[in-house]
């Protein structure tokens, strides 16, 4: 009678044993599984959110490319540099260039809010920056009606020039910091 009680007990610690080890090992590769599953996730979000701002800022760079073309275009066609009477302003026809670069800003500001989400401060400094040598541009041509010198647009043009190249990089930099 005391080796069946014996059996009984052996093969309850058995069964008993076996589960708990199932058990856990289940609990462990689930967790492993949903952890994994998070990381690609975000992932996916991250990249996601990176290839959305790139597509929208794209807009406003080509619209200030084409503000600065046109720009260059009067110089070249030879107005000269200062400043312009309003009846001469309006022959010069910038303004569509300018409104096209204004409405691009839209884009822009949609593609700094995404990357705020996923904390990209340093690229979010580098668009702020080229807003900046873009306002200077636009003060002097817009709003002081002042066409600036060829050395002064070419000036502006390298300050654009090397931010948008650091903001390339840091964008380049975060897709790769995505999946390392």
């Amino acid at each position: 009678m005391e080796k069946e009680i014996i059996d009984v007990v052996d093969t309850a610690i058995k069964i008993g044993l076996g589960a708990l080890i199932s058990g856990v090992t289940t609990y462990f590769l689930t967790k492993n599984t949903h952890s994994n599953d998070k990381k690609k996730s975000l992932i996916e979000k991250r990249v996601s959110v990176l290839e959305f701002s790139t597509e929208n800022i794209d807009p406003y760079f080509h619209a200030l490319s084409e503000f600065m073309a046109r720009v260059d275009g009067i110089l070249r066609a030879g107005e000269k540099p200062g400043k312009k009477t309003d009846e001469d302003w309006e022959l010069l026809n910038i303004i569509e260039f300018d409104n096209d670069l204004v409405k691009s800003r839209a884009a822009r500001g949609v593609a700094m809010s995404r990357l705020r989400l996923i904390g990209g401060k340093d690229i979010i400094r580098k668009l702020s920056k080229i807003a900046i040598i873009e306002d200077e541009l636009r003060q002097q041509v817009i709003f002081n009606k002042t066409i600036p010198t060829n050395q002064q647009l070419v000036d502006y043009n390298n300050r654009i020039r090397e931010e948008k190249n650091k903001f390339y990089t840091l964008l380049e930099n975060e897709f790769s910091s995505t999946y390392s």
